[in-house]
C-alpha cells in the first residue's frame, strides 16, 4: 500500500508542475486570490462527483466532529492559505524559483509528523529528505541569478514560498488525521475544498467573481490540474506516512523543468545545476521510499 501511496505522490508532483506553469500564465490577468478560490470551487465539484462514483457520499451522513474539524483545518491551511502563498510566489518570482523553495516542505515534514500525527521517521527518511532539499536548492540556484525581478518582488516571492512550505507541511498532517477519522480520502478532500472555498470566496466576489476566472483558460486548466493533484495527494496520505508522501511529492520542481522543456518549451531556463538537482532529488525520493 505504501508503494501505491508513493506513486500517487509522484503523480501529484507532475500535476503540481503543470499547475504552476498554467497559473503563471493565468495571473497575467487574474490575482492570486482569484485563482485560489477558483481552484477550491473546482475541487468541491470534483469531490462531490467522486463521492457519488465511489459510494463515499454515505460517509457524510455519519461524520464525527473530529474528522470534520481536521478536514476543515487542512482545507484552510493547504487549499486556501497554502495555495494563495504559492500562487503569489509564482507570480512574483516564477514557477521554477518558487517551486524549488516551496519544496523545502520535505524538510519540515518530519517535524510536522512528530508534532501533529505523532509519527516517527528513520535515518533513510532523514537522509532522503536532505537530498531532496539539496536537489531542489540546486534547481533554484540554476534559475535564481538572471536579474529579471526587482529586489522587492524577490523578497515577497521567496518569503511567500518559504511560508507556503511550512503551511503545506503542517496542513498535510491534519489531512492525514482527517483521513483516519473519516475513513475516506474523497470525503476529506471534499470537506477541505469546501472549507477553502468558504474562506476565499468573499475575496473572489470583490475581484470579478467566478465567471471572470473561468473565462481564463489557463486558470481553469490550472485549477483542474491542482484539484486532481490535491485529490491524488489526499489519497497518498491515506496509504503512506507524511514523511514519505511529502518528500516524494516535492519532486515537482523537477517535473516543472521537464514540462518547461516539452509541453511548455522555453518557459524556464535549464542548465547543469538543474540536471544535478534533478538527479539528487530522484536519489532522495528512492531513499525515502525504502522500507
Amino acid at each position: 500500500m505504501q508503494q501505491l501511496g508513493i506513486s500517487l505522490a509522484l503523480l501529484t508532483a507532475l500535476l503540481w508542475g503543470a499547475t504552476s506553469l498554467e497559473m503563471r500564465k493565468a495571473m497575467v490577468r487574474l490575482s492570486a486570490i482569484s485563482v485560489t478560490a477558483l481552484t477550491s470551487a473546482i475541487g468541491v465539484a470534483m469531490g462531490i462527483t467522486a463521492s457519488l462514483l465511489d459510494g463515499s457520499w454515505t460517509r457524510y451522513l455519519s461524520l464525527g466532529s473530529e474528522g470534520t474539524i481536521y478536514a476543515a483545518v487542512a482545507g484552510v491551511l493547504v487549499f486556501a492559505l497554502g495555495r494563495f502563498l504559492w500562487y503569489l510566489a509564482i507570480n512574483e518570482v516564477g514557477a521554477s524559483r518558487s517551486n524549488s523553495v516551496v519544496a523545502v516542505e520535505a524538510l519540515v515534514a518530519p517535524l510536522a509528523s512528530i508534532t501533529v500525527t505523532k509519527e516517527g521517521f528513520g535515518p533513510l527518511t532523514l537522509l532522503g529528505s536532505a537530498l531532496v532539499v539539496l536537489g531542489v536548492w540546486l534547481i533554484y540556484r540554476s534559475m535564481g541569478n538572471r536579474g529579471e525581478h526587482g529586489r522587492g518582488r524577490k523578497v515577497v516571492g521567496l518569503g511567500a514560498s518559504v511560508a507556503a512550505a511550512f503551511v503545506f507541511a503542517f496542513g498535510s498532517s491534519f489531512a492525514r488525521l482527517a483521513n483516519f477519522e473519516t475513513g475516506s480520502p474523497t470525503a476529506t478532500y471534499t470537506l477541505s475544498s469546501l472549507a477553502a472555498l468558504l474562506v476565499s470566496s468573499p475575496f473572489l466576489l470583490r475581484s470579478g467573481g467566478f465567471s471572470a476566472a473561468l473565462r481564463n483558460g489557463h486558470a481553469a486548466l490550472g485549477g483542474l490540474f491542482n484539484s486532481l493533484a490535491s485529490f491524488s495527494y489526499w489519497g497518498a496520505l491515506s496509504l503512506a506516512p507524511v514523511p514519505v508522501v511529502v518528500p516524494a511529492s516535492q519532486t515537482f520542481p523537477v517535473f516543472t523543468v521537464v514540462l518547461s522543456l516539452t509541453a511548455y518549451k522555453g518557459s524556464e531556463h535549464v542548465d547543469s545545476y538543474t540536471v544535478l538537482g534533478a538527479l539528487l532529488t530522484t536519489i532522495g525520493v528512492v531513499l525515502v521510499s525504502l522500507p
